[in-house]
């Protein structure tokens, strides 16, 4: 047996091994479940987080699914000047790092 199936044997990565850090190994079928007792990422993340991922304007559907309202809603408060926006060759635009940052300040109770 060489080294290799030894540590894996033993429910060691081949990492876990030369760190000396025990991998969570499922007992019955020797899977890695580590990642199973680790929450999402997306789940660590704030809203305003997962805005500011976007690397392009956001679109109205998009924004609106995100902050869980309607596409109308959205509209209203973009055309109202109640949050930041872009209007772009008749629709509505959303930066993703200022939308994320008004939300922030929202979060703060800066913002009306």
């Amino acid at each position: 047996m060489s080294s290799d199936q030894k540590t894996r044997s033993r429910g060691l990565s081949q990492n876990d091994a030369t760190h000396g850090a025990k991998a969570k190994v499922c007992p019955h079928c020797h899977h890695d479940i580590s990642t199973l007792f680790e929450p999402a990422l997306e789940e660590i993340l704030t809203l305003a987080d997962r805005i500011e991922r976007y690397d392009r304007a956001l679109e109205v559907s998009e924004l609106a699914h995100l902050l869980s309202c309607s596409d109308s809603k959205l509209c209203e408060a973009a055309r109202k000047g109640l949050m930041p926006a872009i209007r772009f060759l008749g629709s509505w635009r959303f930066d993703p790092k200022t939308t994320a940052d008004w939300l922030r300040s929202l979060e703060c109770g800066v913002a009306a």
